[in-house]
């Protein structure tokens, strides 16, 4: 231990010390920023959302209920399917649209971006209007 800190205290002990920590460092934001994430989103029809699409991959938007249908934007390079509650999205590297979906005669607007180094691969959708219910009712006693 006493040679470790022997080795620290000298001019190239510091310089592999913040040689290690800059390498540390790094690789923690690069793992911060990477995508891979399962997010929950809280829409209202007055909100657009971003959803990074990973070229080659796919991303899930899960909702609460099968979704209606969805409208991309025009000439969009995406392709979606419907599974369920799930809408598989995928797309080629550098594309980007819109994309509105409909449920229970609501609108849920979303920015799809493909993105090869921040992206999502399940994105769950919950409604902001029945969450804000479900606090007032919990504030006034299940009423």
């Amino acid at each position: 231990m006493k040679k470790l800190i022997k080795v620290l205290r000298s001019e190239t002990g510091y310089l592999t010390l913040i040689v290690v920590m800059l390498i540390l460092a790094l690789v923690c934001t690069r793992k911060a920023c990477a995508g891979g994430q399962i997010r929950t989103v809280f829409l209202s029809e007055m909100k657009i959302e971003t959803v990074y699409v990973r070229p080659g991959a796919l991303t899930i938007l899960s909702f609460p209920v099968k979704p209606d249908t969805a409208a991309l934007g025009p000439h969009s390079p995406f392709s979606l399917k419907y599974i369920e509650n799930d809408i598989v999205i995928s797309g080629p590297a550098g594309a980007h649209t819109n994309m509105f979906v409909y449920l229970f005669g609501r609108r849920f607007g979303f920015e799809l971006k493909a993105s090869a180094g921040r992206y999502d691969d399940v994105v769950q959708v919950r409604d902001a209007l029945s969450e804000r219910d479900k606090e007032r009712d919990k504030k006034h006693g299940g009423k």
